[in-house]
């Protein structure tokens, strides 16, 4: 393995990876099993490093010499003797290097509640006009829509899974019934085991909504932990994030979750609505001078591009458009 992804896979596990680092680990994770085996074994043995008391330090240059060597195994180990050790703490030795801190090795964990004093914080966003997919450490998946965060802490899975969101994400979460799943937005919080569901906490959006494909969730209020709803396959719920209100509808989840593969669909919508979608999508200001058109729009984009769409609309309802790299100015023609 190349030592620079090794380092910065230390630099993520300290919290102090830029984003596009984070982004280039996740996007190594995801290409073969061996790289996604070896990122859990190394997140361990960082985890156990800062436990270790300092009667059992060693030397960082003494360990990065065994262990320099070793830096392309990917075979997984079955114990955690001291040979393996030494293998898996390449991370915190590679971080020593990076921080000048030294390095400790143990014989297993101790005091795991310890570990929520040390936890980074890590934090993925999805460019403006892009998504994003995230492996989480439990091996659940998330897809970030345009502009979304997402975040977690480096202790993720060790005790809880809980995860933060601001945006719209949909979850494949790996069930666990012995650590429940959660999401957390300012207002709410979604609490699973093991389903598929999308979550739209969009900013400036005045509501929540969830919506689950599989699989059974609770969506509970983050100040007082009251059940708000408790969702089925095929139903939606919409939250207000001030009065926590809420209501609950049957919907098309697939069609709630379709930007997931690529496809954003506009159904018997208007001019302000299609807008405000393509906005999102593009990652892209729209100034609309004249809102007069009363047309309901029905298309599904795909791959076209902006200037693409405008034309597309301009067939179906005749409008002018100025593109000026990421703001677009439309008046609907009379």
């Amino acid at each position: 393995m190349q030592t620079e992804i090794v380092e910065k896979i230390a630099k993520l596990l300290s919290g102090e990876a830029n984003q596009a680092e984070i982004n280039e680990i996740n996007a190594w994770r995801n290409e073969a099993a061996e790289h996604e085996r070896y990122f859990n074994e190394s997140r361990e043995c960082w985890l156990l490093a800062e436990e270790t008391p300092l009667s059992e330090i060693i030397g960082k240059n003494k360990t990065w010499e065994q262990i320099a060597a070793q830096i392309g195994t990917l075979a997984p180990a079955q114990t955690y003797s001291k040979r393996t050790l030494l293998r898996l703490v390449s991370m915190a030795a590679a971080i020593a290097v990076l921080l000048t801190s030294s390095v400790f090795l143990g014989s297993g964990y101790r005091k795991r509640m310890a570990l929520a004093k040390s936890a980074k914080e890590v934090v993925i966003t999805a460019p403006e006009g892009q998504k994003a997919k995230v492996s989480l450490p439990d091996h659940s998946r998330v897809w970030l829509n345009s502009g979304t965060t997402l975040s977690y802490r480096t202790d993720f899975g060790i005790t809880e899974r809980t995860v933060k969101i601001r945006g719209e994400a949909f979850f494949d979460v790996d069930r666990d019934e012995s650590k429940p799943f959660y999401v957390q937005t300012d207002d709410i919080a979604v609490r699973v085991l093991g389903t598929r569901f999308n979550i739209n906490n969009c900013v400036g959006s005045e509501n929540t909504s969830v919506s689950l494909l599989s699989g059974s969730v609770d969506v509970i209020s983050a100040k007082n932990g009251n059940l708000i709803a408790n969702l089925s396959p095929g139903q939606k719920v919409v939250i207000d994030n001030q009065t926590l209100n809420s209501h609950l509808s049957e919907c098309d989840v697939a069609l709630e979750s379709i930007w997931q593969s690529e496809q954003l669909k506009i159904q018997m919508e208007p001019i302000a609505e299609v807008i405000r979608k393509m906005e999102y999508w593009y990652g892209v200001e729209i100034d609309l001078l004249s809102s007069d058109n009363d047309e309901l729009y029905w298309f599904t984009i795909k791959d076209q591009s902006i200037a693409e769409m405008l034309n597309l609309i301009d067939r179906i309802t005749p409008i002018d458009y100025t593109i000026n790299d990421r703001h677009i100015t439309i008046r609907c023609k009379n």
